[in-house]
């Protein structure tokens, strides 16, 4: 069964058309190349999580500070468990969220040690998260 799909509509940012021959004094691009390529490297840069029949799974090093962004939001939005969902689905990628969802063997210990390494590199400071939600630890207990 393919996932479902976990992207909520929310209205547009309100965007002011970008010059690229004339940059605003004191405006911070966040789209300089120099930070693309940080981007593609922190992607690039990955370790194992796991392995299902042999063939190992990974996650980012570092992780990007809009994956962060969007699981916190996503938290105090609407809940722990879509958080969750959003930040697994984002470090391991489709074919790792697939072969991780799918896999029969998967027990419950398993998953909360998966679940608390995922969230340790998302929100590695998560004294701004509140106590007692699953963001915080799982099942709300830090970890």
């Amino acid at each position: 069964m393919p996932p479902k799909p976990r992207a909520t509509r929310k209205p547009p940012a309100r965007k002011t058309p970008a010059r690229k021959s004339i940059a605003t004094p004191g405006v911070l691009q966040l789209d300089r190349t120099e930070n693309v390529d940080r981007y593609e490297a922190m992607i690039a840069d990955r370790e194992p999580l796991f392995s299902i029949d042999g063939v190992e799974y990974t996650v980012p090093k570092q992780v990007p500070m809009a994956w962060s962004m969007k699981t916190l939001d996503l938290a105090t939005t609407q809940g722990d468990a879509v958080a969750l969902d959003y930040a697994v689905s984002a470090m391991l990628g489709p074919d790792g969220y697939e072969a991780l969802t799918n896999c029969k063997t998967l027990m419950p210990e398993d998953a909360n040690t998966l679940f608390r390494i995922v969230m340790d590199k998302v929100l590695p400071n998560r004294s701004f998260i509140p106590k007692g939600s699953a963001a915080s630890g799982v099942n709300g207990s830090p970890s």
